[in-house]
């Protein structure tokens, strides 16, 4: 029995704990918290209600404050268990007391918080029996959720590469120490009698510390390099229906002269979205992403031409195919496959992708500012563009602004218990003809939520465009309410840069809340409390270094108890409620990226001539820097074969990181108000200790109410008596009985 409402996020090294009052729904400070009733309190909240302690395993948490205690269990890994204080009838401070186990509100995982990382690499991927093969790794530690050269434990030594070939047997194992530059590098001899197939090399570290292993494939087989490639030419690469599309096909030796066989090809189309390279911003779709209004469907591509054709004098075989018209295809990509013959029979492959044929006009919008805000003038850009992208005037189109909103409203589902169901409604607030080659149409909107930007032909029979925007005001904006508990929460860009600051609009459902708002990922950068007492709450996030790549806003959205009397079908409507949402912020890795510049010393080389590589690396501030390269100069045609190049480093490093905060508050089990009278009936009326704000927990609750091995009967009878548990519910009494 507790009045104080308790919220853990646990990361792998450390805990937030967030103590407020469930009554009043304020943060409490000066709470002392106690890991396995030590008397020392290990941390005491501040001024909102936050205390971070150590993630020490600790079995047992206490929170004081003033006289209210309350005590919570989270079990190692991510489970929870129950403690009976049955432990602890020594401290008489603590007996006849109960713990809870505290229940998981969002799931994040730990697994990644301090595994160090290496990309491995080699030269070239695809290699003969007899040759060297090369490899690379750069090798980094995770150290206070960062990349690190200085090891956040003991550092590795050693770390142990196992090979092993196609049959799965292990071939070699070779060990090596990691350079003061944070990489490593070995070569590997593959023996002439080595089986072809694909390899792997396996590489891990004798430090139980960490939770390190990599590996890297490579392939072993008996080729050729490529004597040379397909080559497709296009007269152009945006057609409009009706028009030819030209092509010249032919193969090219490598060394520099024709190939003088027949060209097989097949051209096919695939629809597609129209988007602009001149004006990207632009909407050209009619679909949104919101909610369920997506459609996921992938067209499939059909063939619309195939055949086999001669070469000229030149070597070039020329290709004429009309392109017409197709029912329900707007606009498609177009990708064009061809295959000719060596003198020794040998194919030779290309394809070519970038084509397109379009529709002569297309009609996009944009909404510059995703957050606009009530009142104010709000930017809706129109264009029709050719498929070329240039501007076409005098085009007459529709614009129409919707608002929408969700009444949700709560009905009994299974069981009789509340769940949450919502209508639909849109209204137009603008709706007028404008001429259009390219123009600006400003629109004031006063009331805030959701809203569409749509175009349409003057009859609103075709819909050409759609682009969503929000209004940010006073007032209120009918959201949909989820059933898990959880809110949604939208940012005005897709990706920020360091010092940008996001910002935040929470779909807060509740007319007086507290949002609680912590930016984390492996650990806490920063807390604080915002008031939400209207459907719509922003915040903003500056962006720093730190959150790159990415990193990850938590709101929880906290309500004290509302009032009395409010039981619904078992249901108490009043009790405190926390609802949380997560936004993640794409930062992009501009601080992190080298740019990198390679000259030779001249074009073309004789066979055995010697060749001058130079290379200039800069940081994102066109600084020169110190660093280490790996070059690899490999043959184009053994390249081309298997389409491989050298990895990107900031692509593996900086790829997006997962969450790993784990929450868990107690609000979802908090029992309701409730009014017993026979048989466990709930009824309404004066609630006594309940409706004073506390909860009145049944705490005995046991699914067996007796259980006892051996009864002796004397005289054909035998009697038990006991005491019966909290339960609300019917016993049912089973005896087995045996004689002599």
């Amino acid at each position: 029995l507790s009045d104080i409402g308790v919220t853990v996020k646990k990361t792998k090294h450390n805990m937030l704990i967030h103590v407020r009052s469930l009554l009043d729904n304020k943060p409490l400070e000066s709470a002392f918290v106690y890991c396995d009733l030590d008397k020392k309190p290990v941390s005491i909240t501040d001024n909102q209600g936050v205390a971070i302690v150590k993630n020490n395993e600790c079995k047992l948490y206490t929170v004081k404050h003033g006289d209210s205690i309350f005590h919570y269990n989270i079990a190692n890994g991510n489970s929870y268990r129950y403690y009976d204080y049955d432990d602890y009838e020594d401290d008489s401070e603590y007996s006849g007391s109960s713990t809870i186990a505290l229940p998981e509100k969002y799931y994040g995982s730990s697994y990644y918080v301090n595994r160090p990382k290496m990309q491995l690499f080699t030269d070239r991927y695809l290699y003969k029996p007899g040759e060297t093969v090369h490899i690379k790794g750069i090798f980094r530690y995770r150290n206070n959720d960062e990349w690190s050269l200085m090891p956040p434990l003991s550092p590795i030594k050693n770390i142990v590469f196992k090979v092993y070939n196609s049959r799965d047997d292990e071939i070699d194992t070779i060990k090596g120490a990691i350079s003061d530059t944070g990489s490593i590098s070995l070569d590997l001899a593959l023996k002439k009698d080595y089986p072809t197939g694909y390899y792997r090399i396996e590489a891990t570290a004798n430090n139980k510390e960490y939770n390190f292993n990599e590996s890297v494939r490579f392939q072993v087989e008996e080729f050729k390099p490529a004597k040379a490639e397909m080559k497709i030419i296009p007269n152009k690469f945006k057609y409009n229906w009706g028009e030819v599309l030209s092509l010249d096909l032919f193969g090219w030796y490598l060394f520099g002269a024709p190939v003088m066989n027949d060209v097989e090809y097949t051209i096919s189309i695939t629809p597609i979205v129209y988007r602009s390279e001149r004006y990207p911003d632009f909407s050209f779709s009619t679909q949104t992403y919101y909610y369920d209004e997506y459609d996921a469907y992938s067209p499939s591509p059909r063939t619309v031409a195939t055949g086999k054709i001669k070469v000229d004098e030149k070597g070039i075989a020329k290709v004429f195919i009309p392109l017409r018209a197709i029912h329900n295809i707007s606009d498609a990509d177009i990708l064009v496959t061809a295959k000719t013959y060596l003198s020794d029979d040998s194919p030779v492959f290309g394809a070519k992708s970038g084509l397109q044929v379009l529709q002569p006009v297309h009609y996009g919008l944009r909404v510059p500012q995703y957050f606009n805000y009530a009142g104010s003038s709000v930017s809706v850009q129109l264009i029709a563009v050719s498929s070329n992208d240039a501007v076409v005037e005098n085009n007459t189109v529709k614009l129409v602004i919707k608002r929408h909103e969700w009444r949700s409203f709560q009905i009994a589902g299974v069981n009789g218990r509340l769940q949450w169901e919502y209508k639909k409604i849109e209204t137009n607030v603008y709706s007028q003809n404008h001429t259009i080659g390219k123009k600006d149409v400003s629109i004031i909107i006063n009331e805030p939520g959701y809203y569409t930007a749509e175009i349409y032909d003057t009859t609103e029979k075709q819909k050409y465009a759609v682009q969503n925007f929000y209004i940010i005001g006073k007032g209120e904006a009918g959201w949909r309410v989820n059933d898990d508990e959880t809110v949604d929460i939208e940012t005005d860009k897709k990706s920020y840069n360091v010092d940008d600051t996001a910002l935040l609009l929470v779909k807060n459902p509740f007319e007086n809340a507290s949002a609680f708002v912590t930016v984390e990922r492996e650990e806490f950068h920063d807390y604080f409390e915002v008031p939400a007492t209207s459907s719509i709450v922003t915040i903003p996030i500056k962006i720093t270094e730190e959150y790159i790549p990415n990193v990850y806003v938590s709101v929880m959205l906290y309500t004290g108890r509302t009032g009395f009397d409010k039981v619904h079908k078992g249901e108490d409507l009043a009790k405190p409620k926390c609802y949380i949402g997560y936004a993640n912020l794409k930062v992009i890795p501009n601080e992190k990226t080298l740019q990198v510049k390679v000259t030779t010393d001249k074009k073309n080389y004789k066979p055995r001539e010697t060749t001058t590589v130079d290379i200039l690396v800069t940081d994102h501030r066109g600084l020169l820097v110190n660093g280490e390269v790996t070059i690899s100069v490999a043959d184009r045609g053994v390249l081309n074969l298997v389409n491989y190049s050298l990895p990107n480093p900031l692509e593996y490093f900086y790829a997006p990181r997962q969450l790993a905060v784990i929450t868990f508050d107690v609000r979802q089990i908090i029992l309701g108000q409730r009014y017993i009278k026979e048989k466990g009936e709930l009824i309404g009326g004066d609630g006594g200790i309940a409706s004073m704000g506390m909860i009145v927990p049944r705490a005995n609750i046991k699914f067996t109410a007796y259980y006892k091995a051996t009864v002796k009967v004397e005289n054909g009878r035998a009697k038990a008596t006991f005491r019966l548990p909290d339960n609300l519910t019917s016993f049912k009494t089973m005896v087995v009985v045996h004689t002599n």
